[in-house]
């Protein structure tokens, strides 16, 4: 592979290569500006559109070949132009740049381009100049390109800016090979730092000189500070040396073939010397006269120290090789001798050629007088690496004397090879005559001390038994010793004793072996142990435990028998009572039910009693494993043996070979022999273990019923505390079954005293049925409960507990609530219906009246916006029989998608007309998405009753009335508020006060129908029931949040309107008018007057009559004679309905109307099914009448 480093040359050609391309690219530019100064003067001037045009097209063939990119940009970065030449060095299309913005051309990762909100605004404030930049520019295919910008603006008439003009050269290769001389630089400066050289260049000519960084640091100066000439130079040497150098110097320029080397001192500014090594070569002009004088400076300061200290070693070196007092001698790597000192010729003589003469010569051998072969030498071993150190040897030296000599022998290494070894001879001679006088002197003292040792061991051994009886008797066996332990054991006085045969003054007795046969055998064995009966000098008998050894007087070297017997006459006394209760407790043992035995350390069994000898066979002195398994070593897990190793108890349980299972109890405990036994014993449980079996399972059964009850079950002590409960208790009450057992059981309910009185009456009567409490969890909510208790009875039949099981009723309360609910719907329904008919047909007649008013009226009568306000009032009033009939279920409003924020704004606005000043209203719209499907009466109804009521609220002191709107979103595990929300999107309307706030007690009856707070004949109750209904019947959900005295929120959560649902259109519509005759029949005379009219103001003919069954006779007599019917429902003698149906049967093509003000009997369905075309509750207003007639006319095809 080629490298890629480059020369300084080669740099420098590339260097001059791009400057003459940049000449180039500097001329083209020139071209190019002047081209831009026309434009300029074009684009600056008031020339017509037209000039600008024809000098755009005079200079179009430069632009578009140039060897340059010309780009034209709008202030926002929008390209508007690029030339030829720079569509193909981007590498685009021109409709791929062409409205796209300039930072297409801008890498995306950090670079000098990468911003051009800056160059913007400096053209912007300065129009009068050119901005030149170099930055990075990316090309379709990703490659990046250095390109050189000018930038100049493009102005509008008014001197502001309307484009940006850049043309722009590539300077890819001029920016790498500025970098890349850059890199070199920085490499070959680090390289002189490493190396302590710098590099200088001496312009003779102009006196100029250049120094490398390095040169500076080996100087102690500084660029700034100090001047880089040839005279300050010679200033910073040494002055002894400056001559020298100056010399050196002019001798090269003499003669420039001959360069110039030295070495010399500097002295830095802070007066520290260096040492530096100068090199320098004179390069010639053509004239070949100097001109120039290139070289290198090197610090070799370290060095000069460095070969300072080697000589100075090497003189104290040469010091000691010469002042030692020991023979030391150098040979080479051939192992000749070199060099020696002044004492290793004098004891040695001069030196041989080889190794081998020199170790013939002085006859080098071991101590004991063996040869040494020659590669065994010292010499010899260091030559191959090895290092010898003190070892003796013995040589013969010049003078023909044998001498004992240390050698120290050691390879000398250059360059890791070894150049040679250098060899220490000391004379040792003396030393070892003083050591063999040294161990005769030993030797001497060891006998002596050997002596005093055997009487003090004599000593020791009297001290070490003085305890017991000691007695020595020589080989006749008369006693010799006699201790003081030997007085209190027999009762004879030393006097008496010494020269006395010992065996017959203490009658000695022996049960199985005669005393000359012990006598004999310690005589050839030296030693004997038994027990012996000695008589004591009152006559007593005593036990003794003796030992006897044969042992030598060292200083007489007599012979003697030593005796030490150790009075036990006790402990055989005890030994046998131990043995007569051992045979008592084994006669007990015998007849327990339960197996026993005794086992000793070794696992051997020394007593097994008949149950388990019975069950198991005799085991005596067998191992157990080996009589029990048939092992033959130890069980693995022994655990019979874990309470002889801690010394405790133990008890487990075992299931011996005969598969019965045994409870067993071992025993550590020590006899009276002073024997470690365990007494265990095995108690047969197979039986109560089978019946445990049973019972835990019948009680694991019964538990499973508990835990599985859904009920909470909880058993109580007689003391009021509860000892068990299921899972369902820790589920009600939020408490873990820990924590519950041993608390008292009326703490958790929200009626102690009531708890306790229950509790009480079932240990008066034995039984409770449904006794109703409430049992509060510990997050505060309550649970109704009907509890049934009983008592329950130990084996003996008392009392011991009482056992309770709850029924949650929460459901039931909930039934009976909605069952209450849903009669008093039932009851605001019926008086609803009652009333809907009859006041929407004077609600009717008060709205088409109005509106025929509203309309004669001219636009500037003051009246008309009083009449406006009625038709407001009388559409308020049906909205709200619509909102009852819709609470009561009797009717469902028409709903459509609603802007809520407009909605609450406008209904702000009604408010603050009706409420007092001391009230202030505050609105906060921050929904994104504020649309509900809804009516918009139901909204207003919502906020004004929820606005009366937080008015209310606040009437006597005043406040803060804030309303606001937001989006919240339930997820699928979200702690929705209500269990018929969905988790979706939802609007969160909030209506706050500052007001009196409720008590717990209203605040949870607070959407009852006909509940108040408030006097008579201020509140009806209705109000927030109302609101109850709307929010419910929109799919969302009302929460309140109130403390007495901290006022009250109201959250009502409706769900977002769906994208495929928009709101409709609110806009004026003209009523549309028509042709025709129209039959109308209603029972209401106000209805038909107003009916007559509105119809022939819209273009049609009306016959208005009263009564059904006319209307029945009239239109028989001629079907064809009318082009639509309109029909009120609720008549006397024919409803509308059943006219309809005869009206069909005489024309079933008869367009039908169907109104009602309501009614129970008759639904939009039903009325499709009789045929009737349009279905309209009344009141009805003249636009809805006249759309409704419409409809109905088209769908026969009758209508214009």
């Amino acid at each position: 592979m080629q490298d890629k480093r480059k020369t300084r040359e080669q740099l420098l050609s590339e260097m001059a290569e791009l400057r003459h391309r940049n000449a180039e690219l500097e001329k083209a530019l020139t071209d190019l500006k002047q081209a831009g100064e026309h434009i300029d003067r074009i684009t600056g001037g008031k020339q017509a559109e037209a000039d600008l045009a024809g000098s755009e097209r005079k200079y179009r063939e430069l632009v578009q070949n140039v060897n340059s990119v010309i780009l034209r940009w709008t202030r926002d970065g929008t390209i508007t132009f690029i030339n030829e030449y720079g569509r193909t060095f981007f590498g685009y299309a021109t409709d791929e740049l062409i409205g796209r913005n300039v930072n297409i051309l801008v890498p995306k990762q950090d670079s000098t381009g990468a911003d051009l909100t800056r160059l913007v605004q400096d053209l912007v404030d300065h129009p009068e100049r050119h901005v030149n930049n170099i930055n990075e520019n990316v090309c379709k295919d990703g490659s990046l390109a250095w390109m050189s910008w000018t930038n100049k603006p493009i102005l509008h008439e008014n001197g502001t800016v309307a484009e940006i003009l850049a043309i722009g050269s590539d300077v890819t290769r001029q920016k790498r090979a500025e970098q890349a001389l850059q890199d070199s630089e920085t490499r070959l400066s680090e390289a002189q730092r490493i190396a302590h050289l710098g590099n200088w260049d001496f312009d003779i000519r102009t006196g100029d000189v250049y120094w490398s960084c390095e040169i500076y640091r080996i100087f102690g100066v500084t660029q700034k500070d100090f001047p880089a000439t040839y005279r300050s130079y010679l200033d910073c040497i040494h002055p002894d040396d400056r001559r020298a150098v100056e010399e050196a110097v002019n001798a090269s320029l003499a003669d420039p073939r001959k360069p110039c080397e030295i070495e010399h001192r500097i002295v830095r500014p802070d007066g520290t010397e260096r040492v530096i090594h100068g090199s320098g070569e004179v390069l010639v002009g053509k004239d070949g006269k100097p001109v120039r004088m290139l070289g290198i400076v090197l610090d070799i300061t370290e060095h000069k120290q460095m070969e300072k200290t080697l000589r100075a070693n090497q003189s104290r070196l040469e010091a000691i090789f010469t002042a030692i007092p020991n023979a030391m001698i150098e040979y080479d790597a051939g192992g000749r001798p070199v060099r020696a000192n002044e004492a290793a010729l004098r004891a040695l003589g001069p030196l041989e050629l080889t190794r081998e003469q020199s170790a013939a010569k002085l006859n080098v051998k071991n101590l004991d007088g063996t040869t040494i072969p020659a590669d065994n030498l010292p010499t010899s071993r260091a030559l191959r690496g090895e290092t010898a150190a003190g070892e003796i040897y013995s040589i013969r030296t010049a003078d023909g004397i044998d001498r004992v000599i240390s050698i120290y022998a050691t390879p000398l290494y250059e360059d890791g090879k070894i150049d040679g070894i250098v060899t220490l001879w000391h004379d040792v001679t003396e030393l070892k005559h003083r050591e063999e006088e040294l161990r005769k002197l030993r030797d001497e003292l060891e006998l002596r001390v050997r002596d005093r040792t055997a009487q003090l061991k004599r000593q020791a051994e009297l001290l070490d038994l003085a305890h017991d009886a000691v007695i020595l008797s020589d080989t006749d066996g008369r006693i010799v010793f006699w201790n003081n332990g030997a007085l209190d054991t027999y009762g004879f006085t030393r006097e008496e004793t010494l020269g006395e045969p010992v065996h017959r003054l203490l009658r000695t007795q022996s049960s199985n072996i005669p005393i000359e046969s012990i006598v004999d055998k310690v005589k050839r064995g030296g030693r004997w142990e038994g027990e012996l009966v000695h008589t004591r000098k009152d006559g007593r008998q005593v036990t003794v435990h003796s030992r006897w050894a044969l042992r030598h007087d060292e200083i007489t070297g007599s012979t003697e028998i030593m005796e030490v017997n150790r009075d036990i006459t006790l402990r055989k006394l005890a030994e046998e009572a131990a043995k007569a209760e051992r045979q008592r407790l084994y006669a007990v043992l015998e007849t327990l039910p339960a197996y026993v035995v005794l086992l000793t350390p070794d696992y051997r069994v020394s007593f097994a009693n008949r149950v388990f000898r019975k069950l198991f066979g005799d085991p005596r002195h067998k191992f157990c494993f080996q009589h029990l398994f048939g092992r033959t070593e130890p069980c693995e897990v022994c655990r019979t043996y874990e309470a002889l190793k801690t010394a405790t108890p133990q008890r487990w349980q075992w299931t011996g070979p005969n598969e019965r299972t045994y409870d067993i109890h071992d025993f550590p405990f020590t006899d009276a022999t002073g024997s470690v036994l365990i007494l265990e014993m095995g108690i047969d449980i197979t039986d109560r273990k089978r019946a445990e079996d049973e019972i835990r399972s019948a009680n694991a059964y019964n538990r499973g019923l508990i835990e599985a009850s859904v009920d909470p079950l909880v058993t109580i002590d007689p003391e009021g505390k509860i000892s068990d409960v299921n899972i369902a208790t820790e589920r009600v009450t939020g408490h873990s079954r820990e924590k519950l057992i041993g608390a008292d059981f009326s703490d958790h309910f929200t009626d102690p005293e009531k708890a306790r009185a229950g509790y009480q009456l079932v240990f008066k009567e034995g039984l409770v049925r449904d006794y109703e409490l409430e049992i509060r969890h510990k997050d505060g909510h309550l649970t109704p409960v009907l509890y049934n208790a009983s008592v329950y009875r130990d084996e003996i039949g008392k009392v011991i507990g009482v056992f309770a099981a709850a029924r949650d009723i929460s459901a039931q309360r909930q039934l009976e609530e909605q069952l209450r609910q849903a009669h008093k719907m039932e009851a605001i329904g019926t008086l609803a219906g009652g009333i809907a008919h009859d006041f929407n047909n004077i609600l009717a007649a008060i709205i088409g009246f109005s509106e025929m008013v509203e309309e004669d009226l001219p636009p500037a009568s003051p009246s008309l916006p009083r009449i406006q306000r009625v038709l407001r009032a009388a559409s308020r009033g049906r909205d709200l029989v619509r909102q009852i009939l819709a609470f009561s279920r009797k009717t469902e409003p028409t709903r459509t998608p609603v802007p809520l924020s407009p909605l609450v704004e406008e209904t702000a606005q009604l408010l603050r007309a009706s409420l007092p000043a001391t009230i202030a209203i505050k609105l906060s719209m921050r929904a994104t998405k504020d649309a509900v499907v809804a009516s918009p009466a139901e909204l207003q109804q919502i906020l004004m009753n929820l606005c009366t009521n937080a008015s209310f609220a606040m009437r006597e002191k005043g406040g803060i009335l804030r309303i606001s709107i937001t989006n919240i979103d339930f997820e699928p595990d979200s702690p929705i508020l209500d269990e018929n929300m969905e988790p979706r999107e939802y609007i969160q309307l909030r209506v706050t006060d500052t007001g009196t706030g409720m008590p717990p007690e209203v605040k949870k009856r607070v959407f009852e129908p006909f509940f108040t707070t408030k006097d008579v004949g201020v509140g009806t109750g209705m109000g927030l029931a109302v609101v109850y209904g709307v929010v419910k019947s929109l799919g969302g959900a009302i929460a309140v949040e109130s403390e007495p005295g901290a006022g009250s929120t109201f959250r009502v959560f409706l769900p977002v309107a769906g994208t495929d649902e928009k709101p409709e259109d609110s806009k004026f519509r003209t009523a549309p008018k028509g042709m025709g005759h129209i039959l109308f029949v209603d029972d209401e005379e106000l209805l038909r007057e107003w009916a007559q009219s509105a119809l022939e103001r819209l273009g049609y003919s009306v016959t208005a009559l009263a009564d059904s069954t006319e209307a029945l006779k009239l239109f028989s007599s001629d079907p064809y004679r009318f082009n639509l019917v309109i029909t009120d429902h609720t008549m006397p003698k024919l409803t509308g309905l059943n006219l309809a149906r005869r009206l069909l049967t005489l024309r079933t093509d008869m367009p039908i109307i169907l109104c009602t003000g309501h009614s129970d009997s008759v639904t939009p369905q039903k009325a499709k099914e009789a045929g009737i075309k349009e279905f309209i509750m009344k009141p009805v207003t003249r636009q809805e009448l006249a759309e409704a007639i419409r409809r109905a006319l088209s769908a026969i095809g009758t209508q214009d």
